[in-house]
Parts: structure tokens; C-alpha cells; sequence
């Protein structure tokens, strides 16, 4: 089961294009977050960092990248799964951070035990995703929903099986992809895995803007 940042990378290298990691241009040491203190700085770093005509994006930050590159995206890949599977996931990989004394980003490490805490939600991983999932689903769907993005083919996940059959047929193909991850590069290996994983995945046809609408 891949991670996002790590099935991004992945495909950024299959590919041959600069991968981005949103949390990575974000975070500064003591877990200082430039959204919050310097959102300018947050903001020219990712205007900079997408620069180019070609990249694989991960990470969310919704506000700020659509002021910086959404114009630009071609494709968007968007990583809707279950509250279970978030809330498993994060406390698997925390722990194991934690466990491991992961340095994060080169600057902060993982502390398992505060993300317990949910009566501290400033520090709280697991009350952010209960408070904001439902939040963020509905924030993806009216960016869908939005005129001005109607350039931009979504692609729903919903499952893991996704990971693994994107990164395959993402090979098998050429052109570019981005994923949630963003691109602005010509999407023909992502539209082709996304086509036909597409018939495996329950998606919503009106948002999902692909070769043939699902």
C-alpha cells in the first residue's frame, strides 16, 4: 500500500518530470507552518516550485494552489477515501515515524502521541481528519462543480488498488500526468490509466472528465 507522497514520486520519476511536495515548501522547524505565519512566502515557494511547463504535485493546500498554478493543471487526481482508511493509515504511519525517529522534511520529527490528544486541536492529526473530512469532500466538489476549472479533468480514488494500476499503466503509455496531485503537462498516461481503471472505481460522471465521461 503506497503512500501518496510516495506514489507521487514514483510517478514523477516514471515520468521524467520535477516532482512537488506542497507539505515539504510548508513546514519549517517546530513544526512552524508558512500557511499560517507567511502565507506570501508559502505562496511565492509554490508559484516558483510549479514553475515550469511539467510536474507531479501532492499534497492538497487547495486555496493557494489554485491561485498559483489550478489555470495551468490538466489533470487531478483527487484521493477520496474512507474516514476508516485516513484514520488506519495515519496512525500506522505516525507510529512508525514516531518508532523511527523519522527526520520529516529535514526539519521535524513525528510525536505519536499528541495526535491522541484530540482535545488539542492545534496539534491533533486525528481531530483534523474527523473535523474536515467531510469538509474537504465537499470543498473538492464544488471545485469541480466551478466554471472556472472545467479545464481540468478530476479523477476520483476511492480505493488502494489505484496506487499500483496507476503507476503500471503511467509507464505502459506516454505523455504526462499529475496528480493531487497536479500537472499542467499533456495528460495522455494519466487519461489512459485513468480511463481504464476508471471502469473498476466508482466515480461521480460529472466530475470525472476523461476521454469518455463514467
Amino acid at each position: 500500500m503506497l503512500r501518496q507522497e510516495h506514489t507521487c514520486r514514483q510517478l514523477a520519476e516514471a515520468l521524467g518530470v520535477p516532482f512537488v511536495e506542497l507539505d515539504a515548501l510548508n513546514w519549517q522547524p517546530n513544526w512552524v507552518g508558512l500557511h499560517d505565519t507567511d502565507p506570501a512566502e508559502f505562496e511565492r515557494r509554490i508559484c516558483e516550485a510549479t514553475a515550469g511547463d511539467a510536474w507531479v504535485v501532492a499534497g492538497s493546500y487547495m486555496d493557494f494552489a489554485q491561485r498559483c498554478f489550478w489555470d495551468r493543471v490538466q489533470a487531478v487526481l483527487w484521493l477520496d477515501l474512507p474516514m476508516l482508511v485516513l484514520l488506519s493509515r495515519m496512525l500506522r504511519r505516525s507510529w512508525q515515524r514516531s518508532r523511527t525517529n523519522e527526520l520529516l522534511w529535514g526539519t521535524n520529527r513525528e510525536h505519536f502521541w499528541k495526535h491522541l490528544k484530540v482535545w488539542r486541536r492545534d496539534e491533533s492529526l486525528l481531530y483534523w481528519i474527523i473535523t474536515q473530512h467531510n469538509h474537504k469532500r465537499r470543498e473538492m466538489r464544488s471545485a469541480m462543480a466551478d466554471p472556472r476549472w472545467r479545464h481540468i479533468r478530476f479523477l476520483r480514488r476511492s480505493s488502494s488498488a489505484f496506487d499500483q494500476s496507476l503507476l503500471e499503466h503511467a509507464q505502459a503509455q506516454s505523455g504526462g500526468m499529475g496528480a493531487g496531485l497536479y500537472t499542467s503537462d499533456t495528460p495522455q498516461r494519466f487519461m489512459a490509466a485513468g480511463s481504464k481503471i476508471c471502469q473498476e472505481e466508482t466515480l461521480d460522471p460529472r466530475a470525472v472528465m476523461i476521454d469518455n465521461e463514467v
